[in-house]
């Protein structure tokens, strides 16, 4: 439930953009490998392509709620740590862990663990949004089998039974705005007014982002009739 909505900013790094419980029920359960997807869509360079791929995220990770990294870090996503990269025009699927690497990540007896699936979104990525799932251990990367193992039983089980779908996270490209605050109508002045306010400006961050501003240029010019300033803007 508390898998991200709404906006990411463009160029973020390690960005959470889906998360998934992850339970171990009466005893310890090894986790052996787990496939995932990635989603995108609004891109002019189709992802069937692995350098379009690579040229819109990178540094792919998985991390749990104790801190824990499981597996390793897919730096590039066409260099799919484990297994066959699988392309199509709009997804990617890869995996941490393979039947035969193991990431033996371990879930506590009577545990839930939130896993949060991670991205670097470039800066100069083609795509309008993004969607992080979870997949079956078979029939993804040509592997086969179950991925879960009991600590004390040792019984296997594949989970997930299907796939987990995170939402779809519209990627801002505009983080910062500014404009004219239209309450502000025109004035008139008396001259040797003290503190006048002659102008006033809104400005904002994205819904995707904070902003840290640390400087604003202001300008003021003057109409001048016969020696006399008659209107500031």
């Amino acid at each position: 439930s508390g898998t991200p909505t709404g906006n990411i900013p463009l160029g973020a790094t390690n960005i959470t953009i889906a998360k998934f419980t992850y339970r171990a029920s009466g005893e310890a359960v090894k986790v052996k490998w787990l496939p995932f997807r990635l989603t995108e869509a609004g891109s002019s360079a189709a992802w069937s392509t692995a350098a379009n791929v690579d040229a819109d995220i990178r540094n792919i990770a998985l991390y749990d709620d104790a801190g824990n990294q499981i597996g390793t870090t897919i730096n590039t996503p066409s260099s799919c740590t484990y297994g066959t990269v699988e392309l199509t025009a709009t997804t990617y699927i890869c995996s941490f862990g393979s039947p035969t690497s193991n990431i033996n990540y371990i879930v506590p007896a009577n545990t839930t663990r939130v896993l949060s699936l991670r991205v670097y979104v470039q800066s100069a990525a083609d795509v309008t949004s993004l969607k992080g799932s979870l997949l079956a251990p078979s029939g993804t990367s040509g592997f086969t089998g179950s991925n879960n193992e009991g600590q004390i039983s040792f019984q296997t089980s594949a989970a997930p039974g299907g796939t987990i779908d995170g939402s779809n996270l519209t990627i801002v490209t505009a983080p910062f705005t500014a404009g004219q605050n239209s309450s502000l109508s025109n004035q008139r002045l008396v001259g040797g007014s003290y503190s006048a306010k002659i102008a006033s400006f809104s400005i904002g961050a994205s819904s995707a982002e904070g902003i840290n501003l640390t400087s604003l240029t202001l300008r003021t010019s003057g109409l001048v009739n016969d020696g006399t300033v008659n209107a500031l803007t």
